[in-house]
Formats: structure tokens, C-alpha cells, sequence
């Protein structure tokens, strides 16, 4: 009998993905959720080919997995993952700051479009250096808690203005003295030596003005930097400066769509080379089945996912779920069996494909017993959605939620060397 897992799947945008690292969830984080290199709750979670699953900044190709002692090379996106986390309860980000609000991660980015906290002010010391935003509950615990450190920056500052204001006024009682010597009337009868005397204070202050040299540089640049703003916004030149710009956006353009065009090539190209199969056969290899299962029966690891895989070169594009510890979701006494589901992924094609999905497909445990059959069951596609064209990274799951019990995998003989295969053939 087919099964099907039954999921609401939400739209996680990057801004609410990126929101995750930084919630508190109102119950402890499931260790299934939890990164297996960070530890911490997953962020944009992916699957390694080992069953482990890691943040996807966390995962690198050649990644050595201690406990299952091989090397990982490759990882697939988990959408379940990411299902389950967006189901997590947490609180609102302001929390410490009042706001009482908890629900769904998945209603957090909606939540603080109207949440009242969210308000981001600037510390009213700002103009002194201080560098503190937050929200109001946050600036005003700030202004109480760091009094001795705005009065320190208040020193600092009025030390420094003052300074700069007693400068200023010196050179400007500077300016005034040569001002009256500049303008000195002498008569027929004034004294020689008196002039002399004048003339040498007048170079002392000439000399006592070459330090306003550099203040008169900086507003001659000042007066060259007007000038030149005045002419840019001159109409002329204004309007030759904005058809400039124009001719560069629409040059821009047209070579972002040269760009999008060799992009997609190399996202089929390398959807070809990543897909292991495009001609709808494949022989999984389940290896360190042991304690693949003890994660599974733990909760540590519940699903395996295949490489994503072709029906041909230019067909449909599909992947293989393995849960090596039953389905619990959909059938809670499946904890005896394997569940194996298929599940259709967007491929390049499915513009000029046909829908629902066309193909029977055999899936077979493969005994390692020569002269004993398989045990094989054929998923038949129907108008099920899970058949229907892919809109989102993966359609629902299908297929068989007991597929095989544990006491025939283990008295069957389809293990050995603590390795299990199972094979999926496309019937075109």
C-alpha cells in the first residue's frame, strides 16, 4: 500500500532564515535539529552522504565524520529539516525588551513587521561618539547604566571644544592687531625709531600668521570642490551626466542577461554531473547500517537521502527517502520497518513535460543470497500531488511506509558487511 507523509511546507525567505541563529526556542533544541559540527540549531540545513546533518555553512567537501569514520564528500539540501525547525516554537526577537509574543518560527518574520519593539533609536549621545543603538527599552537602560561613561565622553568632549574655542580667539585678537597696523596713519612728525619699532612687531605678527596657511588651503579646496558641484549640477552637464548613466545601466543590463544565460547552462551542466544516474536506474549503498539505524531509532538521524536522480538526459528528475526506523509521523507502529518514498524534484525539463508523473518504478532491497529474490514492491504514479509538477525544491513524499521489516532484512540475508542495497528502476 502506498503512503504518503502528509507536510505543509513554508516559505522560508533568506531574511527569516538568517533570523534562525539568533531565536530562543521556548523548548529545548531536538539534537535531530541540531548541527553536527556547530552543535547549535541548524541554519539552512543540509544532509551529508553519511546521514548526519550540518548547517551549510558548517559543511565543507572532504569533511572527515569521526563516528561513522569515512570522509564526507558530498551534501544535499533538508528540506525536513528545515520543515521541522520552521515548526519550532520560539520567542520574539525583543523579548528582553518586553515583548511577550511566541509562536512558530515561521510566523517570526511576519510578527515583526508589527512588532512595537522593533523600533531601532539612536543613543542621544551620539554626537559625543557614542555608538549604542537598540530600542527604546534598550536606549534607556543603556542612558541609566552608562552614566560614568557618557560623563567621560562629555569631559573629553568640552575639554577638547574649549580648547578649540580659546584658539579661535586668539587668532582672531591676532587679526584685529595686524588689522589696526595694517591701517596705521604716521604724520610728518612721528618718531623713526617708533616706526621701526612697528615695523618689527608687524613681521613678528606676519610670522605668527604663516600658521593660518593651511586653514586658507582647506577653504580654497573647499571653494574648487563648490565649483566643481555647481557645474556637475549645471543642466547641461547634468543631463549629458544622467544619459551617461543611462547608456551604462542599459550596457549593464544586457550583459547580466549574457551572465544569467551562461549561468543556467552551468547549473544544468552541473545538475547533470551531480545527478549519480540519468537513465533512471540506481543501486544505493547503505553502509554502517548499524548505527545508521541506532541514530534513526534514537532520533538523532531519521532520514537518508539519495543524489538526486534522471529518468534520461532531458526527463524527469526525482530523489529516494530512506527511514531506516519507520515512518512514526504517519503510521506510529512502522518502527519495526524500513519506509522507503520517492519524491519529484524541479528539473530543467518540466516545462515540456508531461504531468502527472508517467512511470512505474521498481524499488527493490536486494538480497546478497544468490538464488534468492528481492523484495520489491512497484510505486505506481496516480493524480496524486506527489505526482503532479514540482513548484517547491521537493514534491510530497510517496510511497511505502512498510516497506520491509527489520526481523526479514535480518533473517532475509539482504545485509552483509553491515551493509544494506536497495535498487530503484524506472519502468519506461
Amino acid at each position: 500500500m502506498i503512503g504518503l507523509i502528509s507536510t505543509v511546507r513554508q516559505k522560508a525567505t533568506d531574511k527569516l532564515l538568517n533570523l534562525i541563529g539568533n531565536v530562543k526556542l521556548v523548548e529545548k533544541t531536538p539534537l535531530s535539529l541540531c548541527c553536527h559540527v556547530c552543535k547549535k540549531i541548524l541554519i539552512r540545513p543540509v544532509q551529508w552522504n553519511c546521514g548526519h546533518r550540518s548547517c551549510e555553512s558548517c559543511f565543507r567537501s572532504g569533511i572527515y565524520c569521526e563516528e561513522d569514520n569515512e570522509t564526507v564528500l558530498f551534501c544535499f539540501t533538508d528540506n525536513q529539516a528545515l520543515k521541522e525547525i520552521l515548526n519550532l516554537s520560539c520567542y520574539c526577537l525583543y523579548e528582553n525588551d518586553g515583548c511577550h509574543w511566541n509562536g512558530f518560527c515561521h510566523e517570526l518574520e511576519e510578527h515583526l513587521k508589527t512588532c512595537s519593539f522593533v523600533e531601532t533609536l539612536e543613543c542621544p549621545y551620539k554626537v559625543i561618539s557614542c555608538k549604542v543603538i537598540g530600542s527604546k527599552k534598550t536606549i534607556s537602560n543603556h542612558q541609566i547604566q552608562e552614566l560614568v561613561y557618557h560623563s567621560a565622553l562629555l569631559s573629553v568632549f568640552f575639554k577638547f571644544e574649549g580648547e578649540s574655542l580659546m584658539m579661535l580667539k586668539s587668532k582672531f585678537s591676532d587679526l584685529k592687531e595686524y588689522e589696526y597696523l595694517f591701517s596705521y596713519k604716521y604724520d610728518n612728525g612721528f618718531n623713526v625709531d617708533k616706526l621701526s619699532s612697528e615695523i618689527v612687531t608687524l613681521n613678528k605678527k606676519r610670522n605668527s600668521l604663516k600658521k593660518f596657511q593651511s586653514f586658507v588651503d582647506d577653504i580654497d579646496r573647499i571653494e574648487q570642490q563648490i565649483k566643481y558641484l555647481v557645474s556637475f549640477f549645471n543642466k547641461n552637464s547634468f543631463t549629458e551626466n544622467l544619459h551617461d548613466a543611462e547608456n551604462r545601466v542599459a550596457r549593464a543590463e544586457i550583459e547580466n542577461e549574457l551572465i544569467k544565460t551562461r549561468l543556467n547552462d552551468i547549473r544544468y551542466k552541473i545538475l547533470l554531473i551531480n545527478s549519480v544516474t540519468n537513465d533512471g536506474s540506481y543501486l544505493w549503498k547503505i553502509d554502517n547500517f548499524s548505527k545508521k539505524l541506532e541514530d534513526a531509532l534514537a532520533g538523532r538521524t531519521i532520514e537518508l537521502f539519495s543524489p538526486p536522480l534522471m529518468t534520461d538526459p532531458s526527463g524527469y528528475r526525482f530523489c529516494a527517502i530512506v527511514m531506516l526506523a519507520g515512518d512514526l509521523r504517519f503510521n506510529k507502529y512502522s518502527q519495526n520497518f524500513i519506509s522507503v518514498y520517492i519524491s519529484i524534484l524541479p528539473s530543467p525539463f518540466d516545462e515540456v513535460l508531461t504531468f502527472p508523473f508517467p512511470y512505474k518504478i521498481d524499488i527493490s532491497l536486494v538480497s546478497v543470497i544468490k538464488g534468492k529474490q528481492n523484495h520489491t514492491q512497484r510505486l505506481k504514479p496516480d493524480e496524486n500531488i506527489a505526482f503532479q509538477k514540482p513548484y517547491q525544491p521537493m514534491n510530497q513524499p510517496v510511497g511505502f511506509c512498510k516497506f520491509c521489516s527489520h526481523d526479514n532484512l535480518y533473517s532475509g540475508g539482504y545485509i552483509k558487511d553491515d551493509a544494506i542495497f536497495i535498487k530503484f528502476n524506472v519502468m519506461k
